[in-house]
């Protein structure tokens, strides 16, 4: 993923090169109008939060998750995106997203980003006309 717009934050060690790292910017380039119009649809249904990817082996599976939910509750999950609260307070939903990763059910990895094929509202208005 290129752009220097993008805020990282690791919850533990650094990814690996071949790690959710490198799976996630692989994500956004295939995927990325997708998450940019479940992040929109989700401010708009339910407000600030965000996207969360589960990579368990070779299945995928997205989710928008608010801020403050259920979700923000469990202790394993906590620890897991420890810090991502200031990214959702701070990014742009017009814009911007924030993607959260879990892999194997063991490391975190978010980010802010803008680094997308079109913002949030374009997306959905895209993705919506196409289906």
């Amino acid at each position: 993923m290129s752009g220097n717009k993008s805020k990282r934050g690791n919850m533990q060690r650094p990814p690996k090169p071949e790690g959710p790292s490198e799976r996630v910017s692989q994500l956004l380039m295939q995927q990325g109008m997708q998450l940019s119009a479940l992040a929109w649809t989700g401010y708009q249904q339910e407000g600030r939060g965000f996207v969360l990817v589960i990579f368990d082996g070779d299945e995928i599976s997205a989710e928008y998750h608010r801020r403050g939910g259920p979700f923000w509750t469990e202790t394993d999950i906590i620890e897991i995106l420890a810090g991502i609260e200031d990214l959702v307070s701070e990014y742009d939903p017009t814009r911007e997203i924030v993607l959260a990763s879990i892999t194997n059910g063991r490391r975190g990895e978010f980010l802010q980003t803008e680094d997308l094929p079109l913002p949030p509202p374009l997306a959905y208005a895209k993705v919506t006309l196409e289906s």
